[in-house]
């Protein structure tokens, strides 16, 4: 029969275009679909989220830090009132808010990763403390600092009211608790502050960071998509014009003359004929 030869070829380019757009749909719909999961799963969840968290965590470590020494200094003044309840109290604050920061300092080391994690195991500046009867330097990192300042104060809580009112600071005659409280407002100030500083502000610029990197995604996966949009247009565009240029009548009667039974074609042929003679 001639019927399957009829605009076989636009049949064929017909079919080759809709395979091209299903192909170039499933691709547009696979990268699209990484290009979400790494927007949403990889930079949105699991790194800013989690850096905004430790923002977080890091400055409720450092008002923490602020605390202890506002909280010695009034256990020195209910010290000078004579005032055992009110110091007793203030005593279990300090080690409760110590607590606090070991806990929130170890949860950071351990969800740090990358610069912020080298930061935390490197030394960034001298730690003063008392040891026997001088000070001595040591170069501490700050997962170490920060966990030396809260043993500091979990253990100078414990500083009786006459060790407190005694206004003797000389090193050799001092109590180990009054030697915590020296070492502890001698880095205060000076290394663990200015630290904790040091990693919020690293946190910071990786949520910028981000940002950055999550504005780069959104252009190279808008971009793809333009281009697969293209070629799709593309496709139609030129399976279009091979398509209508085999649809062209004369073209596809001759064709079906030519594919029909010679005795057809003889019939068709006395028809055209005798109408035009007559």
């Amino acid at each position: 029969t001639w019927k399957y030869k009829v605009m076989a070829s636009a049949k064929d380019t017909i079919v080759q275009t809709h395979s091209r757009i299903k192909m170039s749909l499933i691709v547009l719909l696979i990268f699209g679909t990484i290009g979400f999961f790494i927007l949403d799963v990889v930079l949105f969840n699991n790194l800013a989220i989690k850096n905004v968290f430790l923002i977080s965590t890091s400055g409720s470590l450092r008002s923490k830090v602020v605390a202890i020494a506002y909280l010695f200094r009034s256990k020195m003044v209910e010290a000078h009132h004579n005032d055992h309840e009110k110091m007793h109290h203030i005593a279990v604050q300090i080690r409760e808010i110590a607590d606090d920061i070991r806990l929130e300092h170890a949860h950071d080391y351990q969800q740090a990763y990358g610069a912020t994690l080298d930061y935390f195991q490197t030394p960034h500046s001298p730690t003063q403390a008392v040891y026997g009867s001088e000070w001595v330097e040591e170069e501490l990192s700050y997962w170490a600092a920060v966990n030396l300042f809260a043993r500091w104060a979990s253990a100078a809580s414990t500083i009786s009211m006459s060790d407190l009112n005694d206004p003797d600071f000389t090193l050799e005659r001092m109590p180990e608790t009054k030697k915590y409280i020296a070492s502890m407002y001698q880095n205060v100030w000076r290394h663990v502050l200015p630290q904790i500083e040091d990693v919020v502000l690293r946190y910071r610029r990786e949520v910028g960071q981000f940002s950055g990197t999550a504005s780069l995604v959104s252009d190279v996966n808008l971009s793809f998509n333009g281009i697969v949009i293209c070629a799709i247009a593309f496709y139609v565009l030129r399976a279009i014009a091979i398509i209508v240029d085999s649809m062209q009548s004369k073209y596809v009667t001759t064709l079906c003359a030519l594919s029909m039974p010679p005795q057809t074609k003889s019939k068709i042929s006395k028809f055209y004929d005798k109408i035009e003679r007559s």
